[in-house]
């Protein structure tokens, strides 16, 4: 009897079926990037927390990749090399979100530029929010911005656009 069994091994245990599954839910992700519904900070998001509500360790998540990448017909152990050469690519950089946390958000939205005789302007849109952005005076008047701005509201729905002017900015190289 002082044969114990170690659970832990078992659960670190990477099978077909763990590759399956987030192989899928990856592919489901992409689907939602190719709708448009989801930006690829967002599938780098979801697959982390995918992660953690699995319970899945780092070590058997490292594991799996290999499997992913297996399946493909890569080396992975080629590709690791490769990727040691330039270590940005391992993500050793932190990004933005990953730095600021909650207090930085990325905005999906739409961006237009207007250049005609009455603005030289740039729109932002996204959600309700809208901003317009000149150098110079903006132009309510201009027959472009409120057509942009009337295909936006329908888009949008039923609730008021809240519309920010943001005239004469300056602008620098950094």
């Amino acid at each position: 009897m002082s044969d114990i069994i170690d659970l832990s091994k078992f659960k670190e245990k990477v099978r077909d079926k763990d590759v399956d599954e987030l192989e899928n839910y990856i592919y489901s992700l992409y689907f939602q990037v190719a709708e448009g519904k989801m930006t690829l900070a967002d599938v780098n998001r979801e697959i982390r927390k995918y992660v953690e509500e699995n319970d899945i360790s780092h070590t058997k998540f490292m594991e799996i990749q290999k499997k992913l990448i297996e399946r493909y017909g890569y080396d992975p152990n080629e590709l690791e090399k490769q990727l040691m050469q330039d270590p940005s690519l391992l993500g050793q950089s932190r990004g933005l979100l990953e730095k600021y946390g909650k207090s930085i958000e990325e905005a999906k939205g739409y961006r237009k530029v207007i250049k005609n005789n009455r603005n030289e302007l740039v729109i932002f849109a996204t959600g309700h929010r809208i901003i317009l952005l000149s150098e110079k005076k903006i132009d309510l008047e201009d027959n472009e911005v409120h057509e942009f701005l009337v295909s936006y509201k329908r888009q949008a729905g039923s609730e008021t656009l809240d519309v920010q002017l943001a005239e004469s900015i300056q602008t620098f190289q950094y």
